[in-house]
Order: structure tokens, then C-alpha cells, then sequence
């Protein structure tokens, strides 16, 4: 796959056909499921996952793009589906990590028996949201081990998304077992250190996406690499879902000269 725009999950769009037409058109390498909130008030973040954990798998009150997105893209190579992670679900519903994780683990099941049930496969990439994440709030001593049950299915490539401003840093069993990592840095220019951490992480083949694109200020790519790792995939994102943006903005996104400009950099 090419460096390209990495869609953290949300859009902007009220018409679902719209939504993964937009899809279709700006990620082809990487389909990933539109989370559609102003579509459906249940679509948000952490009542998406809560409705699903209500009922141990989605349908529409929990994503009103799901059932057509699986039909859509049942022949693709991979998908992405992005959930709420549990350490993020259990601060906001005010219970704890082992409280959720049970109960949010039953409903990726049936999720899972869902996308299995509709043809599908190839390999599915899984974004753990975990904005609560972050040098103050780090995860849970035992959410290695929930991660590495989540990989222990050799179809699915784990990832977790924090859009904290003060970026966590993963611990060394999480960076193995997780395929890839999301993160803001338009807040934060890159540390040195965390340079030399994922130049030497992106040499397993693994995927590092920078939240680097401003919906004003375009791609602000000397807030990340001056120069593209030599190995491993580093992708442009917006430092969080575009459900805030408007819709011109995000149509325009793709169709803008940052990949260009990134590549005039990296020469």
C-alpha cells in the first residue's frame, strides 16, 4: 500500500450512500466504515459502542452504513472497522476497565461473526479508539493482554487511535503486538525520541499514522518526519475523525496537493 490519507473513522456526510461513495472514490487501499453522527445521534463514539454492547453485535441503530458497507467491499483485500476502545468506554460510562472489557469483547464477537457472515475474507484492520489515552491516563496494566487476544486471530491487524494532545507512548509488548498506531501531532511537533522510537518500530513492517492535517492550514508535515522512514508505512491523517469539519472541506481533502507537497519534502 502507498502513503496515503489514513481516515481515522467519522464524517461529516447525513446520507450514507453518500458517505461510502466517498469511500469508494478516497480509500480504495483501506475501505473504512463511516461512523456517521449526524446521521444517527447513536453513532457517536462511545454510544456506537454502548448500543453494541447492548447487543452483542451492530446494525443500524449502531451504524446506519454497516450492513451496506460490508456488501459493498466484501471482495476487498482489507477493511477498517473503528470501535471504541474499553479503557475509553469505561471513563465515560464511569465503571472500570474489567467491568467493560467482558462485555465489550462479546459484542467484537458477534462484529466479527457479522463481517465473517457476510463474505468477507480478507484481513480486517481494527482500531481501538482510546482518546482517553495519554501520558496522565495511561492503559490498563492487562490491556497487553487484551490486545493480544484481539490478535491471537490471525485475520485481524489491531491498532489503537489516541488523539491526546500529550501523546502516550506505548509499552514495548503493546508496540509488538499492535500493527499499527494513530496520534496527534498538530498540537506537538515530534520529540527526537519519539523520532528514533517509531523509525525503529516502522522496521517490523508495521504502520504509523500522523495526525498532521489542519482543516485550515493544510498538511503541517514538519510537525512529524523531515524525511519518510526507510521502511514500514507512515500515513497522513487529520489528528481525529472529520465529523466536525464541513462537507466541501472533506470533499476537497483528497482532491488537494498534500501528498505532493509531502513527497517535495521527503526528496
Amino acid at each position: 500500500m502507498k502513503n496515503q490519507i489514513f481516515y481515522i473513522g467519522s464524517l461529516p456526510f447525513t446520507d450514507p450512500h453518500r458517505a461510502l461513495q466517498f469511500v469508494k472514490e478516497n480509500s480504495p487501499e483501506l475501505p473504512f466504515l463511516p461512523q456517521l453522527p449526524k446521521a444517527n445521534p447513536k453513532e457517536t463514539m462511545v454510544a456506537q459502542a454502548l448500543r453494541g454492547m447492548q447487543l452483542g453485535e451492530w446494525n443500524k441503530e449502531c451504524s446506519v452504513c454497516f450492513e451496506s458497507f460490508l456488501k459493498d467491499f466484501r471482495q476487498s483485500e482489507r477493511l477498517k472497522i473503528q470501535v471504541a476502545g474499553p479503557l475509553t468506554v469505561a471513563w465515560f460510562s464511569s465503571k472500570t476497565f474489567a467491568e467493560v472489557e467482558k462485555t465489550w469483547m462479546r459484542m467484537w464477537k458477534g462484529v466479527r461473526k457479522q463481517i465473517a457472515d457476510s463474505g468477507f475474507n480478507g484481513k480486517v484492520w481494527l482500531q481501538l479508539d482510546e482518546p482517553i489515552w495519554s501520558q496522565q491516563q495511561q492503559l490498563p496494566a492487562h490491556y497487553d493482554e487484551f490486545v493480544d487476544f484481539l490478535t491471537g486471530d490471525s485475520s485481524i491487524s489491531v491498532g489503537l487511535h489516541s488523539c491526546a494532545s500529550e501523546r502516550p507512548i506505548p509499552s514495548t509488548t503493546l508496540m509488538e503486538k499492535a500493527s499499527f498506531f494513530s496520534f496527534d501531532y498538530l498540537r506537538s511537533a515530534m520529540t527526537a525520541e519519539e523520532k528514533l522510537l517509531w523509525r525503529g518500530w516502522l522496521k517490523k513492517d508495521r504502520t504509523l499514522v500522523v495526525g498532521i492535517i489542519d482543516q485550515k492550514r493544510g498538511c503541517q508535515w514538519q510537525q512529524a518526519f523531515q524525511s519518510q522512514p526507510e521502511k514500514g508505512r507512515v500515513w497522513m491523517s487529520a489528528s481525529c475523525g472529520l465529523f466536525a469539519w464541513n462537507e466541501e472541506d472533506v470533499e476537497r481533502l483528497p482532491k488537494n496537493d498534500i501528498l505532493e507537497k509531502i513527497r517535495e519534502v521527503q526528496k
